[in-house]
């Protein structure tokens, strides 16, 4: 009866308005094809990227939103025509969000709070496990009941984002942690820890940790080993760590833990002479494993110029490594040279496998002061053939974006590589920003892009490289008229679509769906015309700056 009221209210007001409610286009009559709502981004730290997957029966986009608690979901048929859409609204247990994971069956929410007291048996880390309707099925408790030092932690996931792969049952997760504070400094050493969950039994564990400043990070992991890709300022150098599944079965010491092999795969420069961090200059941006090799791409200034007068203004470059596996053993991790002055306890970084790794420079701008790479990724199409995905700040001849916003005027820039890490294409480029992790399906890489007004399906041939747009969705939150306006006829439309007056498509309730709580209602109408008025910024689920179709 509420709802009845607000809805004859709203009416009252259009009219007072002067809204003409004949004038009011009707979902029957638009052209609503490909019309979505737009909902939030996820938050651009600790590596919460919003989740794109293949399922039996198509594509499936999710993210977990921190600010309302709210997993949402979006199936996709194989054409990429949205199926359903699916809000389970679950909440955090714990005040800190450190990432959120789809694996085949389940999601998984990892969450953490500070630990001020240095209490070794407080709760650190909880991982958290839900089915796919939003049920809470179970939680793994990580803390250091053991008492081990490198697991000390007031500060989970400090200065770093969260990596999680899978194996043999496992997840296997990757972060950063400001550990106890030592007098000698005045705050706790910030470093990396390493847990372990049976994803059947929740139970958790630590497996690995330390204080030697590390950043980004990256894991993957084959019948080979699990492989981390870690920016470490300790070490002043990119460096990539193999743990081999028998120890981690069998013999595995948190407290004195045994690498199969860490080395470096790009040196830092700069004079490092205390325990304090300096700038590296450089990040990982992924790892990826053939049957022989390790490859991973990064950006980093060039390194020999560390010195120079500005030097966090000079152009980043997008670079490509590939360190052979059979290199990777124990005896080939053995330290050659003393590693900075301030170690004293140096790490065997450079040793027969950084040897034998080999660094290529993708791209190769040094002129223009400032530049950057960002959103790279590498993708595995199969052992010998690897997509390298980026965008660059410099791009100079964007293509405008066409006039229904179908087309972002961002460039991504994209080349093949084998399995040895030779670079087998030419450079391909696209408008477009890639915002997911891409998939492989049959011969196409999918993955999807948006810009303000616009999302868009597109794939790429991975033999040709060619690209085709897919599917294209406008994201124009509220305009349930789709005439590119948020005014009071789309308030009117969504009550006679809420009162059943009006047929509309599941892709125009979509978008009239405002306050994201999948019904059409009256609510929904006061929303858009408070928003018409300039009464509300945003709705619910708008106003970030990317979308959820």
């Amino acid at each position: 009866m509420k709802k009845n009221l607000l809805a004859w209210l709203l009416v009252l007001v259009l009219a007072a308005a002067g809204c003409n409610p004949g004038m009011a286009a009707q979902a029957g009559e638009t052209d609503t094809e490909g019309t979505v709502v737009l909902n939030p981004t996820p938050p651009q730290s600790y590596e919460s990227e919003e989740l794109f997957d293949k399922t039996e029966n198509g594509y499936t986009r999710s993210f977990f939103n921190i600010n309302n608690g709210t997993i949402y979901i979006e199936n996709y048929d194989n054409d990429f025509n949205i199926i359903s859409k699916e809000y389970y609204k679950v909440g955090m247990e714990l005040p800190l969000f450190g990432g959120f994971y789809r694996s085949s069956d389940a999601f998984y929410i990892i969450e953490g709070q500070n630990n001020l007291e240095e209490n070794n048996d407080k709760e650190i880390i909880r991982v958290i496990k839900y089915d796919f309707n939003g049920n809470r099925v179970a939680a793994a408790s990580i803390s250091n009941k053991e008492g081990i030092w490198e697991a000390e932690t007031r500060y989970p996931f400090n200065w770093s984002n969260l990596t999680i792969t899978e194996y043999d049952g496992n997840l296997y997760i990757a972060t950063g942690h400001e550990g106890y504070v030592d007098a000698s400094v005045g705050q706790g050493h910030q470093g990396l820890y390493m847990i372990k969950v049976d994803e059947k039994t929740m139970e958790g564990e630590f497996i690995f940790g330390d204080f030697w400043h590390s950043f980004q990070k990256y894991l993957a992991s084959d019948e080979s080993g699990l492989y981390l890709l870690e920016e470490s300022d300790g070490d002043r150098c990119t460096t990539v760590t193999k743990l081999d599944w028998t120890d981690l079965k069998e013999n595995w010491n948190p407290d004195s833990p045994e690498f199969e092999s860490r080395h470096s795969v790009l040196d830092y420069g700069g004079d490092k002479t205390s325990a304090w961090a300096i700038p590296t200059y450089a990040s990982p941006a992924g790892l990826a494993l053939s049957d022989d090799s390790v490859l991973t791409i990064g950006t980093s200034i060039d390194q020999s110029r560390y010195a120079d007068d500005g030097v966090g203004y000079l152009p980043q470059n997008l670079y490509l490594t590939v360190t052979p596996k059979a290199v990777m053993t124990k005896e080939n991790t053995t330290l050659y040279e003393d590693h900075g002055s301030w170690a004293t306890i140096t790490r065997p970084v450079h040793n027969k496998a950084s040897e034998a790794t080999s660094l290529k420079w993708i791209t190769e701008e040094h002129d223009k002061n400032g530049q950057y790479i960002y959103n790279a990724t590498i993708t595995k199409i199969n052992d010998d053939r690897f997509i390298i995905m980026w965008m660059q700040s410099w791009d100079e001849n964007r293509v405008s974006v066409s006039e229904n916003g179908a087309i972002s005027d961002i460039i991504t820039h994209y080349v093949f590589a084998d399995g040895n890490g030779e670079i087998v294409s030419r450079e391909y480029t696209l408008n477009g920003n890639a915002c997911c992790h891409p998939i492989v399906e049959g011969s196409d890489v999918v993955f999807y892009s948006y810009c303000n007004t616009a999302f868009n399906f597109i794939t790429i041939d991975t033999e040709t490289g060619e690209y085709n747009i897919k599917k294209i969705y406008r994201i124009t939150g509220g305009d349930a008229d789709g005439n590119g306006n948020v005014d009071a006829n789309d308030a009117l439309l969504v009550l006679r679509i809420a009162a059943r007056l009006s047929n509309a498509t599941p892709e125009a309730e979509l978008l009239a769906d405002v306050d994201g709580d999948n019904t059409v209602d009256a609510n929904d109408a006061l929303l858009i015309l408070q928003k018409a008025a300039k009464l509300i910024d945003r709705f619910p689920v708008e106003g970030y700056t990317g979308a959820m179709a």
